[in-house]
């Protein structure tokens, strides 16, 4: 079975398979046209009404369509395209170089579970895509100055480097975060106030992970949280550009002016946009409540998570060759990572479940942000760090990582979870082929069906 398991030819032969399904899908989709009047009115917002969240890029695109330089039906087709495969690019070239440390089981899991690559070929063209790549950014930033902490001082391991190249390269970090980073994170706030939920928490965990090298956990945080100031500041902005139904009204008469399109300003993302707050609450009681979608997410959430939960101890304990250590140290090492880079940016999100009902497209962006890091041996490694330094140091009880894992329970319970595959291999692998086969995620309104219509029902529509 572990040599099964570990056969690069059929590691191969998935990876093959899975490109095959996914550019049919994608092939599908762009014959069809699949974007819908929703993604494209979400694109088209803008500020002719006055300073409304979401409108940056329906501005620009508003501005070149008036210029006669684009179409904006197609720009905004293009983008939302452009962004789903920018990111299964990169996600792909991350799975192709940790494949020797993946097992057949892992890497199944991170192809073909339902709320990762191929949801976002269910209804794509979603603006918050692009906060994935922020993600990616910053853990090859962060990968980037491990590898000069290590090449450029000449040392072996991280606490080896002085305090003064230490002071060097993390200045350095941090100048790149402040710029670079809250530049770029700027106008994804401004297209879209989901990424303050989706990914920046993550970010901040992953800074913060940086700078505990060595910083304490107190001052760690204190500067992961105060280098991304300027984009806190942007979401108070955006939290305070609601808009109302006039706001939408100038914006669809914006395009009704340039003879491209008859909108209705009560349609598609615009009538979302001039809800106020409490609306929103009504409608997440009609559409989340009263059709009893939010079971049914639940009963997916928690079986998707303990699958890529499962993915996550091979694959930790691969990066860092440590499957020999003492089980404590692995407990609060593999527990420890599921808490600071899925617990915490998914409690953070929940503000997101009750304002919108499309818990499907929430639920994918924290799972496929979480599949990013558990692909980055160096998080992995600076992970492993903070165990040895906690050991070292008894400060198992920190002020951070006792909230973040809750406590010994909790973390044996991750634990467990995540042992799963190698407790029930057989029972787990079935359960694993029913899941990617046969179930999916749906954008919004799941329903009982959804438990038992998956990728072979969506194949078989495709070509029939």
């Amino acid at each position: 079975m572990r040599s099964l398991n570990h056969n690069s030819t059929l590691k191969y032969a998935i990876l093959f398979l899975f490109a095959l399904v996914y550019g049919v899908l994608l092939f599908h989709n762009l014959r069809t046209q699949n974007f819908g009047w929703y993604n494209y009115t979400e694109w088209f917002v803008n500020y002719s009404g006055g300073f409304i969240r979401r409108g940056l890029p329906g501005q620009v695109l508003l501005i070149l369509a008036q210029q006669g330089i684009i179409t904006p039906f197609r720009a905004a087709f293009a983008l939302g395209y452009f962004g789903i495969l920018l990111v299964a690019a990169l996600y792909l070239w991350q799975l192709i170089g940790n494949l020797r440390r993946l097992t057949v089981m892992s890497l199944i899991t991170f192809l073909f579970l339902p709320p990762l690559l191929l949801f976002l070929l269910t209804i794509p063209g979603k603006k918050e895509i692009f906060g994935v790549l922020l993600v990616v950014l910053n853990l090859k930033c962060v990968g980037d100055r491990m590898t000069q902490l290590k090449k450029q001082f000449n040392v072996q391991q991280l606490t080896e480097v002085t305090e003064l190249d230490w002071q060097t390269v993390e200045r350095q970090y941090l100048i790149w975060i402040f710029s670079v980073f809250n530049l770029l994170a700027i106008p994804l706030l401004l297209s879209h106030e989901s990424f303050f939920f989706l990914h920046l928490p993550i970010n901040i965990a992953i800074t913060y992970s940086f700078l505990l090298i060595r910083n304490p956990s107190l001052t760690a945080l204190f500067k992961a949280i105060l280098i991304y100031i300027p984009t806190h500041l942007t979401f108070l902005i955006c939290f305070l550009g609601k808009g109302d139904f006039t706001t939408t009204a100038a914006i669809c008469d914006a395009w009704q002016g340039l003879g491209l399109m008859d909108c209705d300003a009560q349609s598609g993302s615009w009538f979302i946009i001039g809800h106020s707050w409490a609306s929103h609450l009504s409608l997440f009681n009609e559409h989340v409540i009263e059709q009893g979608s939010f079971l049914f997410y639940g009963i997916s959430g928690v079986v998707n998570f303990c699958f890529l939960l499962g993915a996550s101890a091979s694959t930790l304990i691969d990066m860092t060759r440590i499957s020999s250590v003492d089980s404590v140290r692995r407990r609060n090492y593999v527990s420890g990572f599921i808490s600071k880079y899925f617990w915490l940016p998914f409690l953070v999100s929940t503000p997101l479940y009750l304002l919108g009902w499309d818990w499907g497209r929430w639920l994918s962006a924290i799972l496929l942000c979480y599949a990013f890091c558990l692909l980055s041996p160096q998080l992995a490694q600076l992970e492993w760090l903070r165990v040895k330094r906690e050991q070292r140091s008894r400060e198992s009880a920190a002020i951070l990582h006792l909230p973040l894992r809750l406590d010994h329970h909790w973390a044996k319970a991750m634990d467990r979870l995540a042992m799963l595959p190698q407790r029930c291999p057989r029972i787990y692998s079935l359960s694993l082929v029913y899941v990617v086969l046969f179930t999916s995620v749906p954008f919004f309104e799941m329903k009982s069906e959804h438990l038992y219509t998956g990728l072979i029902q969506r194949l078989i529509s495709t070509f029939s």
